[in-house]
């Protein structure tokens, strides 16, 4: 009992020694935890850094890719001339229209076959979530056939119960009728 009272008490006094030096001290000032957050982009960037990587903007030229701006860029026409009478131009300008319209629809080809890709994702994982759905309700049909005949099976004991103990009863009352009969 001592023992314990003596523990209690070095208990209360470790405690109060720890709050004391985690406490911070009165003349110290809180330190300023708020940070300047600096919005950058790629044009901002050191030559060296630029080098690294590649700017958006130029994406189309390195990878193919064909974005918004590159498509304005290469495949958008302004200009509303009338048409040359020089056939080696027109010429060319079909040869350039048509490189064009190859890139699209390689672009096209490319982005169909992602689409897809996807739709047969999709549709996977959707045969998956249906075979697991039809999984649990399965199961769950058949953890509740389960239940219900052991429900049916329980009250076929408790009313077979009942029954023995009414005929008990109905002895025992004939018995001691006789029993008051006879005296």
């Amino acid at each position: 009992m001592i023992n314990k009272i003596l523990l209690a008490i070095f208990c209360l006094i470790a405690g109060f020694c720890l709050s004391f030096f985690k406490s911070p001290k009165e003349d110290e000032t809180p330190k300023d935890t708020n940070q300047t957050i600096y919005s950058i982009n790629f044009d901002n960037l050191p030559e060296e850094e630029r080098q690294k990587y590649i700017s958006k903007d130029d994406l189309y030229e390195y990878g193919g890719y064909i974005t918004p701006k590159s498509y304005i860029q290469n495949f958008t026409e302004t200009n509303d001339q009338n048409l040359s009478n020089d056939v080696n131009e027109l010429q060319e300008q079909v040869r350039e229209l048509s490189k064009k319209n190859k890139i699209l629809a390689t672009d096209n080809v490319d982005i169909s076959e992602k689409n897809l890709d996807f739709i047969s994702k999709i549709s996977e994982m959707k045969k998956n979530i249906e075979n697991e759905k039809n999984e649990i309700v399965e199961k769950n049909q058949k953890t509740l056939g389960e239940l219900e005949a052991q429900h049916f099976e329980n009250i076929q004991t408790l009313t077979k119960r009942l029954n023995e103990a009414q005929a008990d009863m109905i002895e025992s009352s004939k018995a001691y009728e006789k029993k008051i009969i006879d005296l």
